[in-house]
């Protein structure tokens, strides 16, 4: 990175943090680390403040973490866990990754990644977000070591309610890509070419790796009796997109060409986009 790699020190604050594309302070960019204290944290800021939210890292050491962040009209998210009910954080393993220990003197096992997992609103209406997580992942073509990890959106769902008796979302946006390991076949898999411009970011000190294309997504609407009894009662498909790709550029770039368009019913292609 800029600054170098974390070194995940157990008893100093050696890693700096970035939200949503912004650096926070405090952070390790200093000549005397601070002491790392247990408990809660709520002192951070953007180093460019606009939004003035307040951020807190919940837990105690760097691979126990996970974050909240609430803005001014009472709106909450959370990074990498959700509400435990207690006024903290519980994590949400599959939503982050964690590096092993560099090596460095008083270092450790330290988190480098947490995904957005849920947001609840003022009034009390969530939404929820889960990953596919991989590891031992090629880093790159043929031959190459695999010790890479990703990190995949699977499933949004929305409309539920922070309520466990009322908490039954009606809509699920899933998002089906090349590898597709928790979800419906994608169609014609075999025919399927994989991309040549595999991306790979090892900032954090560990390869976190991007393989896949996205190439189906799906919105559905899940009815009650989906809840009781998923056999009987199928979530059914409100809309849904097909993307196909160029992968054959002379500059081994993927380049998005069709979104083809479902509708209801399970229906194929209706409709087809063409990028130019």
């Amino acid at each position: 990175t800029e600054f170098g790699a974390p070194r995940y020190l157990t008893g100093l604050e050696s890693e700096t943090y970035v939200l949503d594309g912004d650096r926070l302070f405090p952070n390790a960019i200093r000549t005397q680390l601070e002491p790392r204290l247990p408990g809660p944290r709520a002192d951070w800021v953007r180093q460019t403040e606009d939004d003035h939210d307040l951020i807190i890292r919940h837990g105690s050491a760097p691979d126990q973490y996970c974050w909240e962040a609430r803005d001014t009209k009472g709106n909450r998210r959370f990074y990498g866990g959700e509400p435990d009910g207690l006024g903290g954080c519980r994590r949400n393993e599959s939503a982050i990754l964690t590096a092993e220990p560099t090596g460095a003197p008083g270092g450790g096992r330290g988190d480098y990644h947490w995904a957005l997992t849920y947001v609840v609103d003022i009034s009390g209406n969530t939404m929820r977000y889960s990953y596919d997580e991989l590891t031992g992942v090629q880093i790159g073509r043929l031959g190459s070591a695999a010790i890479g990890v990703s990190l995949y959106l699977r499933h949004v769902v929305y409309t539920g309610f922070n309520d466990a008796a009322m908490d039954r979302t009606a809509y699920r946006v899933s998002f089906l890509r090349d590898g597709n390991i928790a979800g419906d076949p994608l169609p014609n898999p075999s025919s399927l070419t994989r991309r040549s411009d595999i991306m790979v970011d090892a900032s954090a000190g560990a390869p976190m790796v991007t393989r896949d294309l996205l190439r189906e997504v799906k919105v559905e609407y899940l009815p009650a009796g989906y809840y009781d009894d998923p056999r009987t009662e199928q979530a059914r498909l409100v809309k849904g997109w097909i993307l196909e790709y160029d992968i054959t550029s002379h500059l081994d770039k993927s380049l998005l060409t069709h979104v083809g368009q479902n509708r209801a019913s399970n229906q194929r292609v209706t409709q087809t986009h063409q990028a130019r």
